[in-house]
């Protein structure tokens, strides 16, 4: 977002629920700025004094999809803390409209180079960065930051791949044995 006079949260909310809406029938290089301003019933100008482009608009929804609460942890037990993080990441997406978003979150990224290059930079790395940080505090058997990749990326293939129904059981269970090798 560009720097300037307070903004209006409601603007934002309904800029970047308009392109998560969009995201999930149209392709970013599909979406206009155009589209987006109608979609959230506001004019073009007011997102063009918000954001510089499109790609902009389309990282901050992608943002706004996927982000783990690590807030308030207990840092004495590995497995615990897994659990809880575990917990709040079942509790946050696994529904149908949060696994929706999830699967745009990835074919959007998929699909443009340059939009995941940023999402990358600005969410991907500090999220990655910040479960490590958490991970730190236990000793392990590898770098925290090799852990925290490898828990994110084989959460996400738990949520892509399973059922809502089986996906707190099989989230848990191999978190707590990759958790297992690692310790």
């Amino acid at each position: 977002m560009m720097p300037g006079r307070p903004r209006d949260a409601n603007i934002e909310t309904r800029t970047i629920s308009a392109t998560q809406e969009l995201l999930q029938t149209h392709t970013p290089d599909n979406i206009t700025i155009d589209l987006i301003a109608k979609q959230a019933g506001i004019a073009k100008s007011t997102i063009y004094r918000r954001y510089h482009s499109k790609d902009d608009i389309v990282v901050a929804a992608l943002v706004a999809v996927k982000s783990m609460d690590l807030s308030d942890l207990p840092l004495t037990d590995l497995n615990e803390t897994a659990t809880i993080i575990a917990d709040r990441f079942i509790a946050q997406y696994n529904n149908k409209t949060a696994r929706v978003m999830l699967s745009t979150l990835f074919q959007t990224l998929n699909g443009n180079e340059k939009i995941a290059a940023t999402y990358f930079q600005e969410h991907g790395i500090p999220q990655t960065d910040a479960l490590a940080a958490v991970l730190s505090h236990f000793e392990l058997k590898i770098e925290a930051a090799q852990l925290a990749d490898l828990l994110i990326h084989y959460a996400i293939g738990v949520f892509l791949m399973e059922s809502i129904e089986n996906t707190p059981t099989t989230l848990k269970q191999g978190l707590h044995q990759l958790l297992a090798a690692y310790q």
